[in-house]
């Protein structure tokens, strides 16, 4: 009987084991893709991006190395409507030191949703898929 108990348990954990998904890749897309896809919709932008890794290509309208934040051209307006990029620790946040404006960049992070002044990205890294 304790035989039997241990197979069904065995068959149970393994059968949970191989129903798990392999890791989606993240979403290739431009930053200014993004922010078409959010405006004038946002509803419909957080349902297809909301909660998903992206690898956000664009060109830099903003910086602020010192509060870890880049911003990616979005809608042509200023800085609004942008792909805000928030790196989170000294590591990522040294990576944009030298990061200027119009430089066109890759970076990587789980969005978050709009708020304000566009789609939120946390935590963004810079790719290696330069």
């Amino acid at each position: 009987m304790h035989f039997l108990k241990t197979l069904l348990v065995s068959i149970v954990l393994l059968g949970s084991l191989c129903s798990k998904k392999p890791p989606q890749p993240p979403t290739k897309i431009r930053s200014q893709q993004l922010m078409y896809e959010y405006l004038p919709n946002l509803g419909a932008g957080d349902v297809k991006y909301k909660g998903k890794e992206l690898l956000v290509k664009g060109s830099i309208v903003k910086a602020e190395p010192e509060n870890g934040v880049v911003m990616l051209q979005g809608i042509p307006s200023g800085i609004t409507n942008v792909v805000v990029c928030h790196f989170a620790d000294d590591i990522t946040r040294n990576a944009i030191t030298d990061a200027s404006e119009n430089q066109e960049i890759i970076v990587q992070g789980v969005n978050t949703g709009w708020s304000y002044e566009g789609v939120h990205l946390r935590p963004c890294r810079i790719s290696k898929d330069q």
